[in-house]
């Protein structure tokens, strides 16, 4: 069973996949890009074809991420050995319980993981709690407490 929303980008959660995902610090792009980048994504999208779709959505994806590498004025607290420890030992820790950690890269201002997820949208995690979106819960869980130790800290 696989489970999808949409935020700003599209979110697949298959089951028994590896997913690729990279999340960033807040500030690391600035309005006036995101906006662009989305309303050309919102153009392209209304023109692609649905055979064209993926290759539209991983147009969209490169720019984005080569914005985050090229902006600047970027926050870069990843790049402090103490905040990068902080968010690595949660990556860690959650692997094995919300998913099978394949890889992940900490750069200055953003996060690539490469992760199969191991809950189910059938499933409970392991508070008991049922899980319509595993994958978007396991980020949250590590968003959440990684920030308020790295505000922290």
């Amino acid at each position: 069973m696989s489970a999808y929303y949409h935020r700003n980008l599209p979110h697949y959660h298959p089951d028994n996949v590896a997913l690729f995902m990279t999340f960033r610090l807040a500030g690391s792009l600035p309005l006036g890009i995101l906006t662009k980048l989305k309303t050309e994504r919102k153009l392209d999208k209304q023109k692609a074809s649905e055979s064209r779709q993926y290759l539209k959505e991983k147009n969209y994806f490169d720019k984005y991420d080569t914005w985050l590498y090229q902006y600047k004025d970027s926050p870069k607290w990843l790049s402090q050995s103490e905040i990068a420890c902080i968010v690595a030992s949660k990556i860690e820790e959650l692997s094995g319980k919300y998913y099978h950690l394949l890889a992940y890269c900490i750069m200055p201002n953003h996060v690539h993981m490469l992760i199969i997820n191991k809950l189910s949208a059938k499933e409970l995690s392991p508070q008991g709690k049922f899980l319509k979106y595993p994958v978007a819960n396991s980020l949250r869980l590590l968003k959440g407490s990684t920030a308020r130790k790295c505000n922290q800290a």
